[in-house]
């Protein structure tokens, strides 16, 4: 039997969902076959029993979905950004979810949780709301006050509607729960576990490879990578992803005249990421403190890095800092200019030894970065809802 709870303002104990059979629905603006949380998220329920479905944007020039256990429904949006945007997605989503089948609406990120709190108080099902980031405090909304006021007060309306919330790292977590009272659960980024093999370099032998992996935007330090190419030799800089600096990046190489050094290779799926993640001799990760949201970052390339025994460069930012000084797996810099992290790489890359202790204790850090360890924090937090 299914207990679906009603909102009781005054029952403030804990409710259990007693049939795994229960529905949920994950909502997200991303193109979910590259949203490896969302991804983790629906595999891991759905193996725990629950009837999983999926509603999230559908964008070209993905890669093809495969291996899912789940429903899947993307959404074409002929708005593509800006306020327009997030409204029509949200009026969509919110029809969707008045009509489906569920007893659990998991709202990822603040840009979906309007839609999904309101269907959820209408129809008296479950809210869970799983912030990615600190949304309100993302660099492309520095300078736009009216916007930023706008997503202020829809965060502040519906967060307190969650039965459960959470977020990628400690920082975030206590941020959220300082400003809204708010109990914030900590799941991580961490990919899978993979036991580690010894790969033959297959993409470049002649050189060394640095790897960027993620979003092309702005504050993401990925120019400072490019200019590093000017005073690096024997060495390659690979760039996965895609965004809005795209062009304006491989604009930069070309009057560089870095095409040879540095190589776009798009946005891959998660299989073809890994395999070339493996590939790299160091991974980087040098976000920018230009915001709040930049400084508290976590990502999940840093655990892709490790989980694929690759050392680490990243920013000098708490959340990263702490990682790296735990498991010593590389080194967390502090860098203005690109010649100053072109002579940090080049020392890195002439101590061979170096490489090889950050490389040994990745080894160590991946049998404990890992969702199979941080699964159970997922699990625990669907099975056992609060009603507001």
């Amino acid at each position: 039997m299914c207990i679906c709870g009603k909102y009781n303002n005054l029952d403030k104990q804990f409710k259990y969902i007693l049939s795994i059979k229960s529905s949920i629905i994950l909502a997200a603006t991303n193109d979910v076959v590259t949203d490896q949380r969302v991804l983790r998220t629906a595999k891991t329920l759905v193996e725990e029993g629950y009837d999983v479905t999926v509603i999230c944007r559908k964008l070209p020039d993905r890669p093809p979905l495969s291996d899912i256990t789940f429903t899947v429904k993307r959404k074409n949006i002929w708005i593509k950004n800006g306020l327009g945007f997030y409204a029509s997605f949200n009026i969509l989503l919110f029809f969707d979810l008045l009509f489906s089948k569920v007893d659990i609406i998991t709202a990822n990120d603040l840009d979906t949780l309007p839609a999904c709190s309101l269907a959820a108080i209408i129809r008296h099902k479950y809210l869970i709301y799983d912030s990615h980031e600190l949304f309100i405090e993302v660099p492309e909304l520095n300078n736009r006050k009216t916007t930023k006021t706008i997503w202020s007060f829809f965060e502040k309306i519906f967060i307190r509607k969650a039965g459960a919330v959470s977020t990628v790292c400690d920082s975030i977590a206590k941020e959220l729960t300082e400003k809204y009272t708010k109990k914030c659960i900590v799941i991580r980024n961490v990919p899978y576990y993979s036991k580690f093999n010894s790969i033959e370099k297959q993409h470049d032998k002649n050189n060394k490879i640095m790897l960027y992996q993620g979003a092309l935007n702005m504050g993401r330090g990925i120019e400072k990578m490019i200019g590093t190419m000017l005073f690096l030799n024997d060495a390659k800089l690979i760039i996965a992803g895609t965004g809005y600096l795209e062009k304006a990046l491989k604009q930069m190489v070309t009057e560089l005249e870095l095409t040879n050094k540095v190589e776009f290779v798009g946005l891959l799926s998660p299989t073809a990421l890994l395999a070339l993640t493996q590939q790299a001799d160091i991974g980087l990760s040098l976000e920018e403190n230009i915001c709040k949201n930049y400084n508290y970052a976590l990502p999940n390339k840093l655990f892709d890095y490790i989980q694929s025994r690759v050392p680490v460069i990243c920013s000098n930012l708490p959340e990263m800092k702490k990682i790296i000084d735990r498991y010593k797996v590389g080194i967390s810099v502090d860098v203005k200019e690109s010649y100053e992290l072109a002579l940090i790489i080049k020392n890195i890359f002439e101590h061979d030894q170096l490489l090889k202790i950050w490389k040994n204790n990745c080894n160590i850090a991946a049998s404990d970065l890992c969702w199979e360890k941080e699964r159970s924090k997922l699990i625990e937090m669907y099975k056992t809802l609060k009603t507001q």
